[in-house]
């Protein structure tokens, strides 16, 4: 935080003179709007800072948590707030995220008397944390709503009790985007079965395309293959195939059969469901957050998140030759 003597030398507020000896002080010129708001923040936020530093370490949040100078922005930005706002979270009457696994983080934070645009400056802070990684938006902010929710010191996004909780926002993926680490797999690995003919191989790629003509969609191209040559030798070269995209993703546990890619709607619920396993593996993670741009959000456990792949509620686009990751929705 600023002190005052060095607001005033950066914004050049000489308010007022004394000199030596004298007794009444002389007025150097009048402060502006803008600049009584600033010096009124400042005087907000010096105030609230014991209180600020206070939250942060109950949520293990301090100067080593970020690269540095980023602390000392989330120490503004909350010592910006409402000091009765500031109470209200640093009690013990904010709601758990284990007694509200679907809402609206809005509405949860009027709910509690703050209300949702005086915090919106934490919720759009990405900072970088000590490790390089961006901090998500909404992060912060959904570790400083819930009682049961923390910064995490090791690896995912926070923790919920003892579980780690990954946060994904608008247009997220479960994994890397397109071009980005993946392995080299395209869609004449989809029809390089032994033995088949140039033509076959033309055919299904042809009635594989996706929209536009310009990529091929992976689901098609399962659901093609597997209604043209139906047998167990398709189904192992499609688990290997696929193992190398997902190695944690039990592809042969997704699929297992051919009715599991029998059709493109039935073939992208596998894929998804191995893209998901894959993700929660690799990164351990335990449980995740999805919200929209409306804040509203549903938080899962793998298993759920299978449930709500089978049902249609969690969905994502279509997985083209080269994006293993696409961006995931929830159908509210």
């Amino acid at each position: 935080m600023k002190t005052y003597k060095q607001f005033f030398k950066e914004s050049n507020y000489d308010i007022y003179s004394v000199q030596q000896g004298g007794e009444d002080p002389t007025e150097l010129g009048t402060v502006p709007d803008k600049g009584l708001q600033s010096i009124q923040k400042i005087v907000r936020a010096n105030s609230n800072e014991k209180i600020v530093t206070k939250i942060l370490k109950r949520k293990l949040y301090d100067e080593n948590s970020f690269i540095e100078g980023q602390y000392n922005i989330l120490v503004d930005y909350l010592g910006d707030i409402d000091a009765n706002y500031l109470k209200i979270l640093a009690s013990n009457k904010l709601p758990k995220i284990s007694d509200n696994k679907i809402g609206q983080l809005s509405e949860i934070s009027n709910s509690v008397k703050i209300p949702f645009g005086a915090i919106d400056n934490v919720f759009n802070f990405t900072p970088v944390d000590a490790r390089g990684s961006n901090v998500g938006r909404g992060e912060i902010f959904l570790a400083l709503l819930f009682k049961d929710v923390t910064n995490t010191t090791g690896g995912g996004d926070l923790k919920h009790g003892n579980s780690i909780l990954e946060i994904k926002g608008v247009r997220a993926r479960l994994g890397q985007q397109p071009g980005r680490g993946t392995v080299a797999v395209d869609q004449n690995d989809f029809v390089g079965l032994p033995n088949q003919r140039p033509e076959w191989r033309e055919s299904i790629l042809n009635a594989s395309l996706a929209g536009g003509g310009r990529n091929f969609d992976a689901s098609k191209l399962l659901s093609n293959v597997i209604n043209s040559i139906n047998d167990s030798t398709t189904i192992k070269y499609f688990v290997n195939l696929l193992t190398k995209l997902y190695p944690k993703g039990n592809v042969n546990v997704h699929l297992n059969d051919a009715a599991s890619i029998q059709d493109p709607v039935t073939a992208k619920k596998t894929l998804f469901k191995i893209n998901l396993d894959h993700y929660f593996n690799k990164g351990e993670v335990e449980e995740l957050l999805i919200f929209d741009k409306t804040t509203k959000y549903i938080v899962m456990t793998k298993e759920e998140a299978f449930e709500h792949i089978n049902n249609g509620k969690f969905t994502c686009a279509n997985f083209l030759i080269g994006d293993w990751a696409p961006n995931v929705k929830v159908i509210w």
